[in-house]
């Protein structure tokens, strides 16, 4: 589904632990889908966004980040096992998360 907005930042980089540390609390995160018992393929999506004061942050599958003011989203969508298209439909599901997420932080910080 498209390219990203220009306010969504990919965050998923290696991540210095020892940094955090100093930082106080830390979440830490991991998304894993599984396709079952039935399918091959897996249909599932995974999603995981940080929201900052000024943008929308993807982030990997993986990571650790420190608390402070952030907030986090993560978010799964089942593949609709089975049914024609159920990755399509999974993967619509977490962009379309993230794009109102984009909007909702360009009005929020616009004051509208």
């Amino acid at each position: 589904m498209g390219h990203p907005s220009p306010s969504l930042r990919n965050a998923a980089q290696p991540v210095n632990v020892s940094h955090f540390e100093s930082e106080g609390p830390h979440l830490k995160w991991s998304g894993k889908t599984d396709p079952g018992r039935v399918r091959k393929n897996n249909e599932d999506a995974f999603v995981a966004l940080r929201l900052t004061d000024l943008e929308v942050q993807l982030l990997g599958k993986t990571g650790e980040s420190p608390l402070r003011s952030n907030q986090f989203v993560f978010a799964v969508s089942d593949g609709m096992g089975g049914a024609m298209a159920g990755e399509y439909a999974s993967r619509i599901a977490v962009d379309k998360i993230t794009l109102l997420l984009q909007r909702w932080r360009q009005i929020s910080a616009s004051g509208d």
